[in-house]
């Protein structure tokens, strides 16, 4: 009898597939994005689906809740064992409770966000949020990286 296998994939080519996706969007609402990716491919301690979901949200939580022409920035880097992931952005950030215009931020649970730690942390992994060099929010991840 077989027993189940771990979960792996090449977070470089989910990256990068999922950055191609919601390039489109940025492009027409005038957000700069960033993409940094090592050139080769990296295997992590997670499913291709569920690091696609991870990404998705996390990107989809800046075109929420920041306006239009809100840059953001998506990057990867090996370092040991782990690979070092962030999606960050140009907008208020995690700590105010108004969007730019001044309106208060309505429609956020963080739901996402904890379902994500959740994910991340199921693997082995860390998440965590904090300010971003581009002065909005950041969230980083780090997943093992399994051979």
């Amino acid at each position: 009898m077989r027993s189940e296998l771990p979960a792996r994939c090449d977070a470089v080519a989910v990256l990068r597939d999922r950055a191609e996706f919601w390039r489109a969007l940025a492009e027409e609402q005038g957000r700069p994005f960033a993409v940094r990716l090592p050139e080769y491919g990296v295997p992590v301690a997670l499913a291709s689906d569920d690091l696609a979901d991870l990404l998705d949200v996390l990107i989809d939580n800046v075109f929420l809740h920041t306006p239009d022409g809100t840059g953001l920035r998506v990057s990867a880097a090996h370092s040991g064992d782990l690979l070092h992931i962030e999606v960050a952005d140009a907008g208020p950030g995690f700590a105010s409770p108004r969007n730019a215009d001044g309106a208060r931020r309505v429609g956020s649970t963080g739901l996402g966000l904890d379902i994500a730690r959740r994910t991340v942390l199921a693997c082995g992994g860390t998440l965590s949020t904090g300010a971003a060099p581009e002065g909005g929010a950041l969230v980083v991840m780090e997943l093992p990286i399994r051979s």
